[in-house]
């Protein structure tokens, strides 16, 4: 995925987020946590950062994530609910099936009010950098969000300059020229009374 797709997918996942605290599955580099900070700069919320390849960790900038910890994003060493949201940016994909819905499961476990993922639409092949776990192992749909509850919405293939031409509210709404998948799910229904 691009820097910008990832950026992009950060704003979008973070805005239906509570000031509680959130579990960033799969940190990689911190986008997320970058542009979380850059977007909230008053009601910045507890930020933890959970990667499986220590090399990644070293390089989350500590000034932007108060915690980082290494760990299996299919079997989360947290207790049950213990972030108020839960996101993921490009992670589903690197792993088989079977483990990826393990992720989706322990996500939903230790999230006490929402869970927020982007991934690659369907199939799209990625090899690996020095991180053995940059391969692309599995392929997801809208179906397979659906059938667990989620909302999904979409953004464009930023790799290709067509994205510029299509109204965005086409591509987010309806899937028109997508190539990622963002997918929400609400634990709890927020209370519009606060």
């Amino acid at each position: 995925m691009s820097r910008l797709a990832n950026i992009v997918a950060s704003f979008f996942l973070q805005a239906p987020m509570d000031d509680g605290s959130v579990l960033d599955v799969g940190v990689g580099a911190g986008t997320f946590g970058l542009t979380l900070s850059a977007v909230r700069r008053v009601n910045k919320p507890y930020l933890v950062g959970l990667d499986v390849y220590a090399p990644y960790l070293k390089m989350v900038p500590m000034n932007i994530y108060d915690d980082v910890v290494q760990g299996d994003a299919s079997k989360l060493p947290f207790r049950d609910k213990a972030f108020s949201s839960v996101v993921s940016i490009a992670v589903l994909e690197h792993l088989e099936k079977k483990a990826a819905e393990s992720m989706l499961d322990e996500m939903e476990r230790v999230a006490k009010s929402l869970v927020a993922i982007m991934t690659s639409w369907g199939s799209i092949p990625k090899h690996g950098d020095e991180n053995p776990w940059q391969e692309h192992r599995s392929a997801w749909h809208v179906s397979d969000f659906k059938h667990r509850g989620y909302k999904v919405r979409f953004l464009p293939d930023f790799s290709k300059p067509i994205w510029t031409l299509v109204p965005f509210v086409l591509t987010y709404i309806f899937g028109l020229n997508a190539k990622l998948l963002l997918a929400f799910k609400y634990l709890k229904k927020p209370d519009p009374l606060g």
